[in-house]
């Protein structure tokens, strides 16, 4: 049975995207791990955003820099409960969004940015998560396009995870 966000009450997918971050963490290169993110709209199209932890209101765009070595966030989809009897053991449907600058993390000579993604996937595994498949170099319409073209890479890694409202 699928289940509106609000009725969820705590956010399970923050924590869920706390558990996978903390995974996450084995992994040097991926240095800038973000938490769930919201998907916003302007003029120049749609882009990932997270609330500044600062007390305010305002959004943290998460975009692409040449700087940059790599950052991950979370998107939430929906939430199923496992048992109408039981409704405390809820099946999260996400994704996750890893996005790098070969050059920046460490000039192989090569385009090794396969390596990584199945680093990330082993350690999404490893955190609980059940991985449904991925799209390589996914895109915001936000995103220019030059930050999916090599060195760069990015994939959408789809996922689902059990967790359980105390």
């Amino acid at each position: 049975m699928r289940v509106p966000e609000e009725k969820i009450g705590v956010k399970l997918h923050d924590k869920a995207a706390t558990e996978i971050n903390r995974k996450l963490g084995d992994l040097p290169w991926l240095c800038n791990r973000f938490g769930v993110a919201q998907i916003y709209e302007d003029e120049g199209g749609s882009f990932p955003g997270i609330t500044e932890n600062d007390g305010s209101l305002s959004n943290l765009r998460i975009y692409p820099e040449k700087s940059a070595e790599a950052f991950s966030f979370h998107l939430y989809e929906s939430a199923e409960i496992l048992d109408p009897e039981e409704p405390y053991h809820f099946d999260l449907s996400m994704s996750l969004c890893v996005w790098g600058n070969l050059q920046e993390i460490g000039d192989r000579g090569y385009d090794y940015s396969t390596e990584l993604i199945l680093e990330v996937i082993e350690k999404l595994s490893e955190s609980g998560a059940q991985v449904l498949g991925y799209e390589i170099d996914f895109d915001f319409e936000g995103w220019d396009y030059q930050f999916l073209m090599r060195p760069n890479w990015g994939v959408q890694i789809d996922y689902t995870y059990l967790i359980t409202k105390c």
